[in-house]
């Protein structure tokens, strides 16, 4: 999915970086242990944003 909430996520995860304030919460849709849809929200540098996207790509 990429940048945004998952509609129907039933595991969500916040992370925050203290030494530079980037701020990242993961969203997951899980159904028969197999991961359906991906998405993050946050702020920060572009290269925390860059990594998030990378992660939640399809």
């Amino acid at each position: 999915m990429g940048y945004g909430t998952v509609p129907h996520a039933n595991c969500v995860g916040a992370l925050r970086n203290p030494e530079c304030g980037d701020e990242i919460t993961v969203y997951a849709e899980v159904d028969a242990q197999r991961i359906q849809q991906l998405g993050f929200t946050g702020t920060g540098c572009v290269i925390s944003m860059a990594s998030a996207s990378m992660m939640v790509a399809n």
